[in-house]
């Protein structure tokens, strides 16, 4: 009589301390991931929508160096990792490539730029980075009684409207 039922496919066994190592590797992936839209997001924020006169190109070498740092980190993870970690890591290789390359293009047209520009356009340069740093500068509260901002020494009214005394 035949055998009605077939054996199952052959199942590795699994360790404690194979999970253990590939929980340990997908934390470091995770964290690489997280780096990398921190990079992006930092670039966003700092590059996108803005003329190419107006962009730091220290602030982008630094993006650029640490793109490059996280791709070294992410080749070292993938030897002699398991299959689908290496495919994941390769997933975020290729978008590290994708935005060094946006970035890369983009630091040589910025550099291009302040070659080419005239002296208007690097007074609005100029002009950018000394409104960033009174923003960076500056609490909120800061000028709340203060049409100046000298500290709440410009406006002296109380509460009421009435003229505060010394």
């Amino acid at each position: 009589m035949p055998e009605l039922s077939q054996p199952n496919a052959i199942v590795p066994e699994t360790t404690t301390e194979s999970v253990e190592q590939s929980n340990r590797q997908s934390d470091r992936i995770l964290a690489l991931q997280r780096e990398f839209y921190s990079i992006v997001a930092r670039y966003n924020r700092h590059f996108a929508g803005k003329t190419r006169a107006t962009r730091d190109l220290r602030q982008l070498d630094e993006l650029i160096a640490h793109l490059r740092n996280l791709k070294q980190r992410g080749e070292a993870l993938q030897e002699g990792a398991e299959t689908i970690v290496q495919e994941q890591i390769f997933q975020l290789q290729t978008r590290i490539d994708a935005e060094l390359a946006l970035f890369e293009g983009e630091r040589d047209a910025i550099a291009a730029t302040r070659r080419s520009e005239n002296l208007a356009e690097r007074s609005a340069y100029l002009a950018d980075r000394i409104n960033e740093q009174f923003a960076i500068g500056i609490s909120p509260g800061y000028c709340h009684h203060s049409p100046i901002g000298f500290g709440g020494m410009g406006d002296r009214r109380e509460a009421g409207g009435t003229e505060a005394s010394n």
